[in-house]
This record gives C-alpha cells, sequence and structure tokens, in this order.
C-alpha cells in the first residue's frame, strides 16, 4: 500500500511540475505579447506617428483637390496642365517627400519592437529546447 501511495505522488508531483513548466512557459510567452503591444500602442501615440498622420490627411486632401480641379485619373491631361494645377502637383510632392522621410524614421522603430519581441519569445523557447534532440533528451 506505501508503495502504491508513492507511485501516485510521484505521478502527480511529476506531471504537476510538468504543467507548471508549461504555464509558466505560456505566461512568459503571453507578458512578451503584452508587453510588444505595450510598446507598440505607446509608439503608435507618438509625435512621429501623430506627424506622419498629418502628413497623410494633408496628402489626401492635396489629391483630391487636385483631382477635382485638375481632372484627375481618366480626364487627367499631362499635355495641357495649367499653372495652378502643376503648383498642386508640386505641393503634393513635397508633401510626399515629407511623408516617406518620416515614414523612414518610424518603421525601423516598429520594426525594432518586434524583433525585440521575437528574441524575446525565442530566448523562452531556446531554454526549453537546451539538452534536447529530435526524437528525446540527451
Amino acid at each position: 500500500m506505501k508503495k502504491t501511495g508513492f507511485i501516485l505522488f510521484a505521478i502527480f508531483f511529476l506531471v504537476g511540475t510538468a504543467s507548471e513548466g508549461i504555464t509558466g512557459e505560456g505566461v512568459a510567452i503571453q507578458r512578451v505579447i503584452t508587453n510588444t503591444r505595450s510598446e507598440l500602442g505607446q509608439l503608435a501615440s507618438s509625435s512621429k506617428a501623430r506627424k506622419i498622420t498629418e502628413l497623410m490627411k494633408k496628402f489626401d486632401t492635396q489629391y483630391e483637390t487636385w483631382s477635382n480641379s485638375c481632372g484627375g485619373g481618366e480626364n487627367f491631361d499631362p499635355e495641357n496642365v495649367s499653372d495652378a494645377c502643376k503648383s498642386m502637383a508640386s505641393q503634393m510632392r513635397e508633401t510626399g517627400i515629407l511623408l516617406y522621410g518620416s515614414l523612414s524614421d518610424y518603421l525601423p522603430d516598429v520594426a525594432a519592437r518586434y524583433e525585440q519581441g521575437a528574441g524575446s519569445a525565442n530566448r523562452i523557447i531556446n531554454k526549453k529546447a537546451v539538452g534536447r534532440i529530435p526524437g528525446g533528451k540527451i
């Protein structure tokens, strides 16, 4: 009877320890996901993101004005463009340059947040894989 009790205790202990490790790993991965989302949210509300949003709105307004005034789309005749339409196109080009410049500053920050999260997740996964080979433990 004592042997059976010990065996049952050992089984419950091993199962509990294994599930605790799996649960701990899941919690750690969830923490990485939450932290990455939080950092991306902070970045999305940053002054860089606001500047990009403002430039995109400005560009959209400029394009709509140009399109309505200069026969944009199918009706546009590049051979017969007024000075006003050339000026509007120049303004759109300047706004586009500012927009792409802002994006070139912003997108590496987004990539860095994702890379940081991926690195943290890989460290968690690699901890579990240490000492294992395909097909079983070393």
